[in-house]
């Protein structure tokens, strides 16, 4: 049972770390015609390595593994949406573009904040 288990949490781990590289690796593709999306790639790089270091610390210190949030399933799902547009759209106005990568930087920055909020008190019980 306790074999199951790790392998299921390995085998979520793998799949959210591929889902990540995926969107940065799109996210890097758009720079070359967005230079604004720099800072949605700054920003998500920050936001993924600070929630992974203080979910593992979580993960080491509780032994539980527990789903995304709201707030994150809602910022990754516009930083989908948006990339999505972004690359069928080629012919988009620019500033509907920058308000897309706004809206998205303020997502993943909420995002970050809030994570950060709930790992501090749940680390410090």
């Amino acid at each position: 049972m306790q074999l199951r288990r790790e392998f299921y949490c390995c085998q979520r781990l793998r799949i959210s770390i591929a889902d990540k590289l995926t969107q940065e690796i799109v996210v890097i593709s758009l720079i070359f015609r967005y230079r604004f999306m720099a800072i949605v790639l700054v920003i998500f790089i920050v936001q993924q390595l600070g929630q992974g270091i203080l979910g593992l610390i979580y993960i080491k210190k509780s032994g539980k593994v527990e789903g995304a949030k709201m707030f994150g399933k809602v910022s990754t799902a516009f930083l989908d949406f948006m990339v999505l547009v972004l690359v069928i759209w080629i012919d988009i106005p620019k500033n509907v573009a920058l308000a897309m990568m706004t809206v998205s930087v303020f997502l993943m920055t909420n995002s970050l904040l809030r994570y950060f909020d709930y790992y501090y008190k749940e680390i410090r019980k």
